[in-house]
């Protein structure tokens, strides 16, 4: 028993060590990698966003709320003051799950109109202006890492989805973390097809420049006349599910769920791989440049 005991000592703990205690090199790094994430996150903004008055009552046998202020219905804004949450809306009929939050209570609806009035509209369109010339490097980066006509792979498969993945990566960023700097769809139109349009040019130069010097006039002509529509095309699909799921997020005055673009994310992927495709059939069959 005693035994036991002394293998389960404090003394044998490393702070009572005769040797100089030395913590973990890795959680230091943690540690100051967590203390610069607190640093760079607005506390309001995250204690809004975990706000309980931004979530529905939905949890079965919850007793009623009255609703004892100007209220808006979310479907139709029909005023709601003077009935219970869980009633429906005497305007539209669709049941109000939300209630209004307690004095002093923080929601994301108020964090994000005192901060949305804070940014300017010239602000706003400078972002989405600088947008396209921030994502010069993105484009670089994907037309030398993949050089479509070294293989199928590349080709049809890699190419598309780097090129539509990179196009509205900073848009779909900015939405997700800092949707209060975006005050028009037309904002998320000019990054993405800003950024496309980056995208076209910087890819055919490398091309024509750098691999294929000597090129045939069909080719220069295809690479400009062809290739640049389609990148267009091709956000224009992605861009889609950007501004939807934006616009909801101002309807329900809610951060972004950004998931619910990935469907027409794979759809940009899925038509710049088949346009690929038919361009790779073609050049086997003899047709190419």
């Amino acid at each position: 028993m005693g035994g036991s005991k002394d293998q389960h000592s404090i003394d044998d703990e490393p702070h009572r060590q005769k040797e100089s205690f030395s913590s973990d090199k890795a959680e230091e790094r943690v540690a100051r990698q967590l203390a610069r994430e607190r640093a760079e996150h607005d506390p309001d903004e995250e204690r809004a966003k975990h706000s309980i008055f931004d979530e529905p009552s939905i949890l079965p046998n919850r007793p009623p709320v009255l609703i004892d202020r100007d209220w808006p219905c979310r479907n139709c804004g029909y005023n709601l003051r003077g009935l219970n949450t869980g009633h429906r809306c005497p305007e539209c009929g669709v049941v109000e799950l939300y209630e209004p939050p307690r004095d002093g209570e923080l929601t994301y609806a108020q964090w994000l109109a005192e901060h949305q009035g804070r940014v300017s509209r010239r602000k706003a369109w400078s972002v989405a202006g600088l947008v396209p010339i921030v994502g010069i490097p993105l484009a670089l980066g994907c037309a030398l890492l993949t050089v479509e006509y070294t293989g199928a792979y590349n080709f049809v498969v890699l190419g598309p989805v780097a090129a539509e993945v990179l196009k509205i990566a900073i848009a779909y960023a900015l939405i997700e973390r800092r949707s209060l700097l975006i005050r028009r769809a037309g904002q998320i139109h000019l990054m993405t097809l800003g950024t496309a349009g980056i995208f076209a040019i910087v890819q055919n130069l490398v091309y024509l420049l750098i691999y294929f010097r000597s090129s045939p006039t069909e080719l220069v002509v295809y690479r400009w006349f062809a290739c640049v529509p389609m990148h267009g095309l091709c956000t224009l699909i992605a861009a889609r599910g950007l501004v939807l799921i934006w616009e909801r997020a101002q309807d329900e005055d809610s951060p972004a769920r950004s998931t619910r673009a990935f469907p027409y994310i794979a759809a940009a992927i899925v038509v710049h791989a088949i346009y690929n495709l038919c361009v790779f059939v073609r050049g086997n069959l003899g047709y190419g440049f």
